[in-house]
Formats: structure tokens, sequence, C-alpha cells
């Protein structure tokens, strides 16, 4: 959830699209591995 607010923050502020596009790919990759041990408890 922090790297959703960061990555908004930055949008609003500077707009980066570097600065933001880093931290979205921080926050997919986060998501993917939550995904993962969930699947893996799942299975």
């Amino acid at each position: 959830m922090a790297i959703r607010i960061v990555h908004s923050f930055i949008q609003v502020t500077v707009n980066a699209v570097p600065a933001r596009f880093g931290v979205f790919m921080l926050g997919s990759v986060v998501l993917l591995v939550m995904a993962i041990r969930a699947a893996l408890m799942v299975f």
C-alpha cells in the first residue's frame, strides 16, 4: 500500500516518469511475490 502512496505522491508533485516507473515496477514485483506466496499456501 505504501508503494502506491509513493507513486501517487510522485505523480502529484514532480511527475517524473522514470521515478514513477521505478516505483510502479517495485509495486508490481511486490504484488507478484504476494500472489506467488498465496498460491503456494493453497497448493
